[in-house]
């Protein structure tokens, strides 16, 4: 199932591990959308015709009782009953988003330095989302020293990781993909201000197209390994308005789905 997060990084999207062209707009409007952040789901890209990979991302299954009701989910890593530790690798794609009214281009792109003199790349890399380093403390519970996620995913299942401590689901050190370019189509995108920030807006499923079509093109990416898209001041958007701050998906085979997520870094306070 294909989730939509309206996280501005894409912390939110990781935790779980046919285009439809949007309405024209004019370009450089401000503020004209309901803007507020926003939460989806679509039907996710599975195909039957694709054999599955020698190596397929490690995942587990679970359920809980909630008003009567069992939910099951599937989840990246092993079970934390295992005690068992797994690294995901993974593939960071900066995408830079292009936009043209008249003369004029504006351009979003994770290649802009930031204050501190790195650019949204280098930041992101150097984030508690990829570094350990960060002793992560939870109401007088000691999570370890660890990343973001892994702390995280160690807190949900506490009862269990504190009988199996050796538990941790970490990603790898991801390996940078040259920077992608995108014009966006007038009919799919324009410019505006959100939150008091001007931004790149996008339909998402047009955008989600072409981020299939560029797992597509890196043949080094394989359903074991996680790409994770990086835009620059971006919000997605789908109909009834704006804010999407990243999300998670599949394609690919349903015996071994392709899963990919996207998050956008926005550098300004809102």
């Amino acid at each position: 199932m294909k989730q939509r997060s309206t996280a501005p990084s894409f912390l939110a999207a990781l935790l779980v591990v046919a285009s439809v062209a949007g309405t024209a707009v004019t370009q450089d409007a401000t503020d004209t959308l309901p803007a507020h952040p926003r939460y989806a789901t679509l039907t996710p890209h599975l195909r039957n015709d694709i054999a599955p990979p020698a190596t397929p991302l490690t995942t587990w299954n679970g359920s809980f009782v909630y008003a009567g009701h069992t939910y099951k989910y599937n989840m990246v890593g092993t079970s934390p009953t295992t005690g068992i530790s797994t690294t995901v690798p993974v593939f960071l794609i900066p995408i830079a988003l292009r936009y043209k009214s008249g003369t004029t281009t504006t351009t979003f792109s994770p290649a802009h330095v930031l204050s501190n003199g790195q650019t949204v790349i280098a930041n992101t890399v150097a984030s508690p989302v990829f570094q350990s380093g960060i002793d992560f403390n939870q109401g007088g519970t000691d999570l370890g020293n660890t990343q973001y996620i892994d702390a995280f995913q160690r807190g949900n299942f506490w009862s269990r990781v504190s009988k199996a401590p050796g538990y941790h689901l970490l990603l790898g050190t991801p390996k940078v993909a040259p920077l992608q370019t995108i014009v966006v189509p007038s009919a799919d995108g324009h410019t505006a201000t959100e939150f008091g920030v001007k931004v790149g807006l996008a339909d998402i499923n047009w955008f989600d197209a072409q981020l299939q079509a560029l797992i597509t093109k890196f043949a080094v990416i394989q359903p074991n390994s996680l790409p994770i898209f990086i835009t620059y001041d971006l919000y997605l958007t789908e109909t009834g308005g704006c804010c999407i701050g990243g999300y998670h998906s599949s394609m690919g085979s349903t015996g071994a789905p392709q899963a990919y997520a996207h998050f956008t870094y926005i550098d300004q306070s809102v």
